[in-house]
């Protein structure tokens, strides 16, 4: 700290000391005396400018560090805005996640429906398609015409009989031709309604099909759109972690550079202190210095005023003396006249 100073402490004692002396010599000089006030004040002045340099520093240091808290501030209340966004958006997206997600056991649900839809169907399909084939199968079909045999009746048969007997044939078989004579119609209209039927469960089950297919496609989009969500509420976090560690180093970096400025803040202002103390100490040497001074002064004046009265004694005693002597030499002509 003497470094900065004009003269050195060791010096300004020794220059104090020395000025002491050549206050207390009466033979000192008046230029003696200018020389040694001239070096007491230019240390005075050299301490004065290096506490109001420090003070401009501490001053300097304490605006920086100000501004060091007002952005660490702003930082922090920026992150803290940024975490909130953040957390919004995660809220928001865990939301959606969650919404899609029982969009989906919807869609599954729906899709399980129907393929047991499809599955019975399906079921109810092959067992009317059996149920028709077991019909058309199972047609009654006509019974054996009987062979009457004519050697038989040839001997001992009156034809009358014969005509009886020929009379009832036709009879059953004009019987039997009237019930044959319906059945294949009513076979081709249950075989078309069995058809109509199966192709308008076909038509359903490609109807259920495509819905489900759109039902299976939508549910791997609805899949797809929660692993991007998925995906991007992972990307939320671990960019949410690295700005909290990113903003947990900067705040351990405010802080070190905080403390370390409180530190040189600290330092300056004891600084300051022990250099305002030498001010006050140096003040109050330069004021008994100045005290002293004045009372030397009334000394040198008194001096002076002592030299002129005796300067002005001895002129008047040498005009007493030429007055003595004139008056003498008056007398000794009187006496030898």
């Amino acid at each position: 700290m003497t470094s900065l100073h004009f003269i050195t402490k060791a010096q300004f004692e020794a220059v104090y000391d020395h000025f002491k002396q050549v206050e207390e010599d009466d033979d000192a000089s008046r230029e003696e005396l200018q020389i040694e006030y001239r070096l007491l004040l230019g240390y005075f002045q050299s301490v004065y400018e290096d506490s109001e340099r420090k003070s401009n520093k501490v001053m300097h240091l304490t605006s920086e560090l100000k501004s060091y808290k007002e952005k660490s501030e702003a930082t922090a209340k920026r992150k803290e805005r940024d975490v909130e966004d953040l957390k919004q958006k995660l809220s928001e997206m865990k939301e959606s996640v969650e919404r899609h997600r029982k969009e989906e056991m919807v869609l599954v649900r729906l899709i399980d429906e129907l393929r047991e839809n499809i599955k019975n169907l399906k079921d109810a399909n092959n067992a009317k398609k059996s149920k028709s084939d077991i019909y058309i199968n199972r047609r009654p079909t006509a019974p054996p015409r009987k062979n009457t045999s004519f050697r038989e009746i040839a001997v001992g048969s009156s034809k009358i009989l014969q005509s009886s007997r020929s009379i009832k044939c036709q009879k059953d078989m004009k019987k039997e031709e009237g019930a044959k004579s319906p059945m294949p119609q009513e076979v081709e209209f249950m075989r078309r309604k069995y058809d109509d039927e199966i192709e308008r469960l076909q038509n359903q089950v490609k109807v259920v099909s495509a819905e489900a297919k759109l039902f299976h496609s939508e549910a791997v989009s609805s899949k797809k759109r929660i692993e991007s969500k998925d995906k991007h509420f992972s990307e939320y976090k671990q960019r949410l972690a690295e700005e909290r560690e990113i903003e947990k180093q900067e705040k351990e970096s405010l802080r070190v550079k905080n403390s370390s400025l409180q530190m040189m803040i600290d330092n300056l202002v004891n600084d300051l202190k022990m250099v305002r103390e030498e001010k006050r100490l140096l003040q109050g040497d330069i004021k008994n210095s100045m005290e002293e001074r004045h009372a030397l002064l009334l000394q040198n004046q008194e001096k002076n005023k002592y030299i002129e009265n005796l300067k002005n004694n001895i002129n008047s005693l040498r005009k007493s003396k030429q007055s003595a002597d004139r008056q003498m030499g008056v007398f000794e002509e009187n006496l030898t006249m």
